[in-house]
């Protein structure tokens, strides 16, 4: 019966669009993509399904997170570091998700929102480039992502409910081999473009099911998923587990939950040393870019900024936020960012005086001009937010006597 409703609604909003096709506004619904095939693509697809999520209030959980950000698409995980002294979060996190298309819709949903009394900052870690698109298979223009979809839809469903749009080719929900299920996730294939972006205009954020449908265009082209079918070809995981072993697991996990922590502080565990390497280049956003750079390119990029900037170890940072943007997370953020490239020493957030604009300038202090030389190459032109960041070495004297006008 619902989903007999569901289908008169979408039938009158699709003669809405028939009657005023002008109404679609092209620009938010595709970006015009080159075909730049270089780079490694896996490496390229994890960049793009990455997000940065700061102004998280301290109380609030990983479950919080999750529950707010998991309408967009299936989420990979979440880094929600902890920090020991505190038993606390630093308050931010960075979520990886499974499709590309989820972190794009979470950024332009969730940037600003309010979260627990505050104002989330959602954007792009360091390493994010929206070029880096160029160098995947274009995009469908007849294809769109639907996610949010409730978990007892079926891909019969969602076809039944699209068709008044137009003729669709395929319907492909995410499949889950554990839960068997689909991950609540997944792409329409239309005949045509227009019935796509009709699609798009009139059924982001149609409710059914009391789950809102997220919907917009594709963001990475190539072959359709097999969808739900594919389960037919992969092992049923969830059974591969006796029941023993789980008996097992959950003594252990209430034994251990069971010893009491004195500080009411997690205890860190020290990384095996190969572990932390690899964490380390993980989390090293500029390496991720810059796995080619040979011994004598770097050589001669330092003689390049020793010829350029005098040696110093204070780094400026130009068009990272606003003033409005500015909050009391924002220098530990930074510290904790910078840290991969050295010791951070100090981190100073300027707003420029009578700036039309509210410029912020912000200085990052290392303990060695090495650590600042490395920042400031692999800083400079890295986007962060949307935004394209301006990084360049200042004068250590000046730094020190608070000229921050320079």
């Amino acid at each position: 019966m619902r989903l007999e409703q569901a289908r008169a609604y979408i039938e009158i909003q699709n003669k809405k669009y028939q009657d005023d096709p002008q109404s679609i506004i092209n620009s938010t619904l595709s970006t015009t993509l080159n075909k730049d095939n270089t780079g490694n693509e896996a490496r390229t697809l994890s960049i793009l399904c990455r997000i940065y999520v700061g102004s998280i209030f301290y109380d609030l959980t990983e479950a919080n997170i999750r529950s707010v950000f998991a309408p967009y698409g299936s989420i990979k995980s979440i880094n929600l570091k902890i920090d020991p002294s505190t038993g606390k979060h630093n308050g931010y996190c960075f979520i990886d998700y499974d499709l590309p298309e989820a972190a794009f819709l979470a950024v332009e949903k969730m940037n600003g929102a309010d979260f627990g009394g505050r104002k989330l900052k959602v954007g792009r870690p360091f390493n994010f480039d929206i070029n880096l698109l160029q160098t995947l298979p274009k995009p469908s223009p007849s294809r769109i992502y639907i996610a949010n979809v409730n978990e007892y839809l079926t891909e019969e469903n969602l076809t039944s409910l699209f068709t008044p749009f137009g003729e669709i080719e395929q319907c492909s929900l995410i499949p889950d081999p554990i839960t068997r299920k689909h991950k609540n996730c997944g792409f329409i294939e239309f005949k045509n473009e227009d019935n796509a972006t009709s699609a798009v205009l009139n059924m982001n954020g149609f409710v059914i099911g009391d789950q809102a449908f997220q919907v917009r265009k594709s963001i990475v082209g190539g072959p359709m998923p097999e969808g739900m079918k594919a389960l037919d070809k992969m092992p049923n995981l969830s059974a591969n587990i006796p029941a023993d072993v789980w008996e097992t697991a959950n003594s252990i996990n209430n034994n251990i939950a069971a010893v009491p922590n004195k500080n009411n502080t997690i205890n860190p565990v020290e990384p095996h040393p190969e572990i932390e390497k690899i964490n380390k280049q993980e989390e090293n956003m500029s390496l991720e870019e810059n796995m080619s750079i040979s011994a004598s390119q770097r050589f001669s990029i330092m003689q390049k900024l020793a010829r350029n900037d005098k040696e110093s170890t204070v780094v400026l940072l130009e068009n990272m936020v606003t003033a409005d943007e500015i909050d009391e997370d924002l220098q530990s953020e930074i510290t904790s960012e910078c840290s991969k490239y050295g010791e951070v020493v100090k981190v100073v957030v300027w707003i420029v005086p009578e700036s039309p604009s509210d410029e912020v300038r912000i200085f990052i202090q290392f303990n060695t001009t090495e650590a600042a030389a490395k920042a400031n190459t692999e800083l400079d032109g890295r986007y962060f937010g949307g935004r394209q960041l301006k990084a360049k070495l200042y004068d250590l004297e000046k730094f020190n006597e608070k000229d921050y006008a320079q």
